[in-house]
Formats: C-alpha cells, sequence, structure tokens
C-alpha cells in the first residue's frame, strides 16, 4: 500500500499546483481547438510568411525560414543570397489551398519576386510549396503531384518545395523536397518572440504570437519550463506516482496485452513479450530473438536487451481520443559503445534506415523494402479499433522483422567469435 500521507503532500504541493495552472491556463488556441489541426496551423504560417501582414515581423518570419531550409537545397542558398542582395523591396504573395490538377489543396504557396512583375524570369522569383502535416501523413503521389502542378502554374519561378511534419522520420516521398519540422517552426518564433520582447513590440501581435509559442510548445513536447517542473515533482514524489502509473491501465496497455495474447496463439516459433515500463502513450514488447541480445544497459525500457519494439500513441489534442498509432523499432544504449557502432553498421548494410537522437543512445530504425506507417485512430477507448491497428502495423514488419533477426544472429556470432579469442 502507498503512503497516503505523500499523495495528500503531493496534491497540495506548490509546483504541483502550478504545474496544473499552467496546463489548465487560458489560450484561444485551446478555446477554439486550433493547436492540433493542420489547416489552422497552416493559416497562421500564411499570416506570419506574409510580410504584410499584422504581426508586425516584415521580412523576418519569411527569412528564418528559408534559412532553416538552406542546407536541403541549392536553390534556397540562391534565393537567400538574391534577397539579401536585393536594392528593390521583394513582392510577396501567399495562397491557402490552391487545388491541383489531382483535385488536392496545396497547404502554401508562398511567390517570392524579387524584380518587377513585368520583368519575371526564372532567376528572380522563387516559389516555396508547403505541404503541412501534423497527425496525418502523405498519401500516394501527392508530393510528386503538387510539385508538378505548382511548377505548371509557375514556369518561369524556381520551385522550393517543402514537407513540414511533426514526425521528424517522417520523411518526404520524394527527393526533391526539404524535410522541416514544426520543432524547428517553434525555434524560429521563439527567437522572434525573444527579440519581440526586448524591442517592446506592440502587444496585441506580441501577445497572439506567445500564444501561438506556447500552441507550438505542447504540440511538440518542448514546454521546457513544464517539463522541469514535471522532472523536479516526479523526484520528489516518486514512490506514489509510479504507485498510480503502475495501477491506472491505459488503453494503449490494454490493447497492447490483447494484441501480444492474440499473436501469441498459434505461434509458438514467435512468441511476444510484454517489457514492464508501459505508459499512457507507450507500450513496449520484444520477441524471443531480441530478447536473447545482451550488452543493453539494464535501466533501460529494454531491460538488457539491444532493441526492442513499442506501439506509440500520439493523440491529436489532450482531450481528444483521435489521432494515431504507429509502431517503432529501436536500438538502445549498449555498454560498449564501439560494439554499438558495429551493429548499426551492419544493419545500414543490410538495407536498414537509422535515425539517432542528438544524445547518441537511442536510434530508430525503418526498412527500405518495408516502410511503416502510422494508422489512424477515430477513438481511442475503442480497444478493437486499437488492436486492429497494432495486428496490422505488426503484421506490416514481417520482412523487416527477419532481416532484423539475420542481423542480430550475425552481431552475436561476431560478438562471441571475438570473445572466444
Amino acid at each position: 500500500m502507498t503512503d497516503e500521507k505523500q499523495l495528500f503532500q503531493l496534491v497540495a504541493d506548490k509546483d504541483f499546483l502550478l504545474l496544473d495552472s499552467h496546463l489548465t491556463k487560458f489560450t484561444p488556441f485551446d478555446v477554439l481547438k486550433l493547436k492540433n489541426h493542420e489547416i489552422r496551423h497552416s493559416n497562421m504560417l500564411a499570416w506570419l510568411l506574409n510580410p504584410e501582414e499584422s504581426h508586425g515581423l516584415g521580412f523576418s518570419f519569411l527569412e528564418q525560414f528559408v534559412l532553416a531550409l538552406a542546407e536541403s537545397q541549392d536553390s534556397v542558398t540562391s534565393f537567400l543570397t538574391k534577397l539579401h542582395s536585393s536594392t528593390a523591396k521583394p513582392y510577396v504573395t501567399v495562397r491557402r489551398e490552391a487545388e491541383s490538377k489531382e483535385k488536392r489543396r496545396v497547404d502554401l504557396l508562398v511567390k517570392c519576386t524579387l524584380a518587377a512583375e513585368n520583368n519575371m524570369n526564372k532567376d528572380n522569383s522563387f516559389v516555396i510549396l508547403i505541404e503541412n502535416k501534423i497527425y496525418s501523413r502523405q498519401r500516394k503521389d501527392q508530393l510528386k503531384d503538387y510539385l508538378e502542378h505548382a511548377k505548371k502554374q509557375n514556369p518561369n519561378s524556381t520551385i522550393i518545395p517543402v514537407y513540414l511534419t511533426l514526425d521528424e522520420e517522417d520523411e518526404p516521398s520524394e527527393p526533391d523536397y526539404c524535410h522541416l519540422t514544426h520543432k524547428q517552426i517553434l525555434e524560429i518564433v521563439r527567437k522572434l518572440v525573444k527579440k519581440e520582447r526586448s524591442c517592446k513590440a506592440e502587444r496585441a501581435a506580441l501577445s497572439f504570437l506567445e500564444y501561438y509559442l506556447a500552441a507550438l510548445e505542447e504540440l511538440t513536447g518542448m514546454d521546457t519550463e513544464n517539463q522541469e517542473l514535471a522532472r523536479g515533482i516526479y523526484r520528489k514524489y516518486k514512490k506514489v506516482i509510479e504507485y498510480i502509473n503502475q495501477n491506472a491501465e491505459s488503453d494503449i496497455a490494454i490493447a497492447g496485452r490483447l494484441f501480444i495474447e492474440n499473436y501469441n496463439k498459434g505461434k509458438g516459433h514467435e512468441q511476444l513479450i510484454e517489457l514492464k515500463h508501459s505508459r499512457s502513450k507507450f507500450f513496449p514488447f520484444t520477441d524471443g530473438e531480441l530478447r536473447q541480445t545482451e550488452g543493453g544497459l539494464s535501466d533501460d525500457w529494454r531491460e538488457g536487451n539491444i532493441c526492442g519494439y513499442f506501439f506509440e500513441w500520439k493523440n491529436s489534442d489532450s482531450d481528444s481520443y483521435e489521432g494515431n498509432i504507429s509502431l517503432k523499432v529501436e536500438i538502445g544504449p549498449f555498454e560498449n559503445e564501439t560494439q554499438r557502432n558495429e551493429f548499426l553498421d551492419l544493419l545500414k548494410s543490410k538495407g536498414f534506415k537509422t535515425r539517432t537522437r542528438k544524445t547518441n543512445t537511442y536510434t530508430r530504425l525503418s526498412y527500405e523494402k518495408q516502410p511503416q506507417r502510422a494508422k489512424n485512430i477515430e477513438d481511442a477507448s475503442d480497444e478493437e479499433e486499437l488492436l486492429k491497428a497494432m495486428t496490422s502495423l505488426f503484421d506490416g514488419t514481417k520482412e523487416m522483422r527477419k532481416a532484423l533477426h539475420k542481423c542480430l544472429d550475425s552481431y552475436k556470432n561476431k560478438k562471441e567469435h571475438k570473445d572466444e579469442k
């Protein structure tokens, strides 16, 4: 039985009350249900990208947006060079929901002309095509269709196509696209808000930008002030918080256990095993092959193994049961960093793509021959809907898991051979 006194201390703690007030504070984006809707975010971007709009930022947001793309395309560098060297004021137009030939709607088209319209040529007119995704995913040939449409409609312009996503792993299917994330948009807005505060900008526009910044921080999980409060509360009340977590099962945990139970029926050759560190939006598990690997850290959620699977749930807003679920495969930290790098090199040589976080201790895997897409969920409280999506996602990784198991066998054999020497 957990300590009831500590529970009472938690709910009366000043930091806990402060965190609660932060999470429940008023913002117009919450009231209007805007913060997770792609269309509304695209409207915000259209407002910010237009230098003539009422935000008072002039070209600042557009310039910072293009700077964030500069590493992806040579044409972006050319655009920046011409933008800075132009003596005439650039002419910018922003279009929303332009319809392509396939009746699809392009989220944003930003046209920037660095000379008079009657002197337009390919060297001085640029069109930034932006496809904005938050929880939805790109459809087949969608990006290709948009790019062809933009080129046809703007034959004398240089096209800079941009795929803007919340999920940094959702790479554009077309190689011509720059990949930008909402975390990068957050950093741009944060920088501009800081600058406007120091300049004592007009309060109404600045307040609106601050609300948008708060919405982006929540959307991207980058609300550092609240995260630090949460970490401090957890350190003080770890025992009672873990008790609550262990005894309050989430919908994803219930569905995850059903998935494992159903999958293991008649699958004696490949039994799945639930791992202990399940959370409200995170359900980890492993299989027999992955369970036999050694060399990982014991306090990691993989429990000493080097690799594991997990289902990840993302809801469209904090009060909604709508969102998407995805299946991730992740290589964890090793006791021996050299062996970790050798294993990652082996995976890359066998058709895997790797994405390593900045800490260099966690690496997500995807398989070139069998790309994975998240499944949209209308109601995450519906265990059957979650179960169906989980089963479909896992079944869709059959070839990937087969290749992963072969890599694990090669890695183990090589390691055993070295140990014998």
